[in-house]
């Protein structure tokens, strides 16, 4: 799942956040990492509002994500969850 599938990157441009989708079959991988010293707020494109399970994670496990996520300084994650 992590190797194989269809990769789509968001946000490109933003020098703080790196999120990145991997989609094979009915599944989607979303990973989000804030590569700053510094908490940020990060508004999610409507594609990313995920309930899924965490599968990996350094400050608390994300299962449900909406609009708006607030990330602490380095945090990064990954949710596994159904394509929509």
């Amino acid at each position: 799942m992590i190797v194989y599938g269809r990769y789509q990157s968001y946000l490109d441009q933003d020098p703080q956040f790196f999120i990145y989708t991997r989609t094979l079959g009915d599944q989607r991988l979303l990973v989000i990492a804030n590569f700053s010293a510094k908490e940020g707020t990060l508004e999610l494109p409507e594609e990313l509002h995920l309930a899924g399970q965490c599968i990996s994670y350094n400050y608390r496990p994300f299962e449900r994500l909406g609009a708006t996520l607030q990330l602490k300084p380095y945090e990064a994650f990954a949710v596994l969850g159904a394509k929509r």
